[in-house]
This record gives C-alpha cells, sequence and structure tokens, in this order.
C-alpha cells in the first residue's frame, strides 16, 4: 500500500472581532461540541489522514493547545510560515487546507478530492461552486515550499495560497460544482447571524449532515436563507449591534435558548 501521507491542517485561532471565541462556541447552543470539535471528527471520517490544528505561539491560543492533542502552534501573522513547518513537522506530503470557522466539511467531497489530487499527480486542487464555507484546497508539500521560500509579500505571507497563482508551470486541478443555491447558503461562521443559522442546522440535522442534505434542507425550507443572507449589505458601526439583531432573528424564529445564548455574549 502507498503512502500518500496526507494531511488535513485546521488552520484556527481564539481570535475574532466580529464574534469573539467563535471556534470554540458550541454548535448547537448547550451541545458541548465546539465549531472546531465538529470540523476535527468529520475530518476523522476520512481513513488514512492525519488531522492536526495549527494555532499561533500567542497566549490567548492557549485554551486550543490545552484542549487538543495533535496540535502545532507557530507565527500568528505569518500563517503561510506555520502551514509550511506543520507540514513538515508532520512529514505531509499532500496537505488540504481548512479554516476553523468551517463547520460543515463534506467528508465525502473531500474523500474525493484527494483521490483526484493524489491519483491525478496535481500541484494544487481545489473546488469552486460549493456554499461559502465548503469549499477545499489541497496542495503538494513541494508547492507549499515554493510559496514559503518565495513569496515575500505581506498578503502571501498572510493567505496560504495566495501566491500559487504566481508559481510558473503550476499543475492545477479545479473541481467545478454548479448549484443555483450555491450563492445562496453561507455556511461560514462570521457573524453572529451566521452562528445563528448554523445553530439552526445542526439542531435539525444529523451530527454529519452532507452538502446534499443542507442542499435538501434550504429548498423545503427555503425562508432560512434570509437569517444570513444579508451579512454583505448591511454593516454595523458595533458588533453589539450586530449581535442584537441576530439576537432579533431567533427570537423570530423561536428559537429562544439560542437567542439567550447569544445575547450573554453581547
Amino acid at each position: 500500500m502507498v503512502d500518500y501521507r496526507v494531511g488535513i491542517i485546521i488552520q484556527a485561532r481564539n481570535n475574532s472581532s466580529r464574534l469573539p471565541g467563535k471556534i470554540l462556541l458550541e454548535l448547537p447552543v448547550n451541545s458541548g461540541t465546539s465549531v472546531l470539535d465538529h470540523i476535527q471528527s468529520r475530518c476523522e471520517k476520512i481513513a488514512g489522514v492525519k488531522t492536526i490544528i495549527a494555532t499561533t505561539d500567542s497566549p490567548k491560543d492557549d485554551i486550543i493547545a490545552n484542549k487538543y492533542k495533535r496540535v502545532f502552534r507557530g507565527s500568528e501573522k505569518d500563517v503561510l510560515e506555520r502551514y509550511y513547518y506543520a507540514a513538515k513537522q508532520y512529514g505531509f506530503k499532500h496537505i488540504v487546507r481548512l479554516t476553523g470557522d468551517n463547520p460543515c466539511v463534506d467528508y465525502n467531497i473531500l474523500q474525493n478530492l484527494i483521490n483526484i489530487h493524489v491519483n491525478g499527480q496535481y500541484d494544487f486542487t481545489i473546488t469552486e461552486g460549493l456554499p461559502l464555507g465548503m469549499n477545499f484546497e489541497i496542495m503538494t508539500f513541494e508547492t507549499l515550499e515554493i510559496a514559503f521560500l518565495d513569496a515575500s509579500e505581506k498578503s502571501d505571507r498572510e493567505h496560504v495560497t495566495l501566491y500559487f497563482d504566481k508559481i510558473d508551470k503550476l499543475n492545477k486541478k479545479t473541481v467545478y460544482f454548479e448549484d443555483q443555491l450555491e450563492d445562496k447558503i453561507r455556511v461560514t461562521m462570521d457573524y453572529p447571524s451566521d452562528y445563528a443559522f448554523l445553530n439552526l442546522l445542526f439542531s435539525n440535522l444529523n451530527r454529519d449532515f452532507t452538502f446534499s442534505d443542507l442542499k435538501s434542507y434550504v429548498k423545503e425550507y427555503p425562508w432560512l436563507l434570509d437569517i444570513n443572507k444579508n451579512y454583505q449589505k448591511r454593516i454595523f458601526d458595533k458588533k453589539e449591534d450586530e449581535f442584537r439583531e441576530a439576537v432579533n432573528l431567533l427570537n423570530e424564529l423561536e428559537m429562544y435558548e439560542s437567542s439567550r445564548a447569544l445575547k450573554d455574549l453581547i
């Protein structure tokens, strides 16, 4: 059996101005399972793949390092460096990049993408067309190393794969998903309204729901998409105002327990 040494690196830090402590918030509320727990447990369903969490060496991320077993700590600002040294320490040949605020990992899609990437011998493999928070990126260690050694711009160091488009003769594969709902569904967690929406999903679907399950659910209840659809259009001067708006939305949906929990964060 060939050892492809595929590793999933979850980029995570306990620092968010819009939604404080978001990756460790329980999902759903009072479930005892955090956002980061969901990501890790879904990744662990993929056979033969090792999952690690790459957090920062800042004291505020001690809580992450103390809670999880397989953790790498590195630069807070230079995320590219953090990824490179994490992958090097664990001997990964292929790296899946995930972030700690995207809990709806479809492990079936990811497993298939890993197979495409490895069997096709691609340098960089991505998906396009999935909802915001569900797309994937897979890279070889060699590609990551080129970016680590050559990238000098601040933006290229802060965003792991941004420099890849500047690499000559990069063998890149894009796997497309076409769905009319794609641009309407948002399953990342940046704002209180996102947390409200995800609470509802994780309260009513099974713990490991797939993209197909998600599509069926929002097609049956299309009004759900109103919860966080205006995240780009409406700008709040203060995060407390946005929290209050999310609380109001939860109350309208009669999700009073989630509303009370979110209100405590204001």
